[in-house]
């Protein structure tokens, strides 16, 4: 009996091994997914940025002409 209980209580050790392991996997996704997310919509802000300022540029010098 006591082997049989140890072998029950190493597998609930391990089942909840597993399910911390899937739940910080899924958490370390999200997260990556997030980070993905924020970096293109800064990559997109300084886009517009740079086109404001090559606009500008391109109005500055046309009057200069």
């Amino acid at each position: 009996m006591n082997t049989s209980t140890s072998f029950e209580a190493m597998n609930i050790f391990m089942l909840l091994y597993v399910i911390i392991m899937v739940l910080i996997g899924i958490t370390l996704v999200i997260l990556g997914i997030k980070l993905v997310l924020k970096l293109i919509k800064l990559i997109d802000a300084q886009t517009a940025l740079n086109k404001e300022r090559l606009k500008a540029l391109q109005i500055e010098n046309f009057d200069k002409r």
